[in-house]
């Protein structure tokens, strides 16, 4: 399936005009689609996966992803990392996700699930946990086209499987090809290595939070060129 950018000229190619929008001609564009005379961007799903460990804090190595829909806990799928505050060390603060993606990028669709952070701070042991929000950065190809961004949308997703304090953080990321497209070195429409980092950030730095990925249950990816929808706000 391919989302395209809202320049179809099919009247200006039927009076026999170049297609073009602020002035540059589309044609010459690395995302240029001729049978729609648009620029395209591919849309593709992909789900986080368990890479050399389950347990997260203990792999040595970014988690990859794969088109592959997950299986369900209930069969021994399942992993994830337990996140400290953003003021904890940056090991156990951070988790990471790498994987590759074919075509021109122009939006990113996350869907994260986490479980409900706890309060571990000594001086407020009796405290309700603490909301919390997600940090991310995204790298294309070594270049960081997207940083510091706040996710901030959380959905109570309690299941039968996993329990009343699932929640989802659902945000999308837009307008990238603009962030990187003078700086990346492949080309625009080729392979890119994406790496994406997200990390709790909290008004209480002592709490906790765990992501959960690589089940049905919990199906923390990335749309790419998805749909944009009222699901998916734009990031911070």
């Amino acid at each position: 399936m391919r989302r395209t950018a809202s320049v179809l000229l099919a009247g200006a190619l039927a009076l026999g005009a170049v297609a073009t929008t602020d002035g540059e001609d589309l044609t010459q564009h690395p995302c240029y689609d001729a049978d729609t005379d648009a620029l395209a961007y591919p849309e593709q799903q992909v789900f986080f996966k368990e890479g050399d460990s389950k347990v997260g804090n203990t792999s040595e190595s970014p988690h990859p992803w794969s088109t592959e829909a997950p299986t369900s806990v209930t069969g021994g799928a399942g992993a994830g990392q337990l996140a400290l505050s953003s003021q904890a060390d940056a090991g156990t603060t951070t988790t990471v996700f790498e994987g590759t993606f074919t075509g021109c990028i122009d939006t990113m669709l996350f869907d994260v699930y986490s479980f409900d952070p706890a309060n571990r701070s000594s001086t407020a042991a009796d405290a309700e946990p603490n909301d919390h929000t997600l940090s991310i950065t995204i790298e294309v190809d070594g270049v960081t086209a997207y940083s510091n961004g706040t996710l901030q949308t959380v959905t109570t997703y309690g299941n039968e499987a996993m329990g009343p304090n699932l929640n989802r953080f659902s945000v999308r990321v837009g307008d990238l090809l603009e962030s990187f497209q003078e700086f990346i070195p492949q080309p625009l429409d080729g392979e890119h290595t994406v790496r994406v980092s997200v990390a709790p950030y909290y008004i209480n730095t002592g709490a906790a939070v765990v992501y959960t990925w690589d089940a049905s249950e919990t199906p923390s990816g990335i749309t790419f060129n998805g749909e944009v929808t009222d699901d998916h706000p734009l990031a911070n």
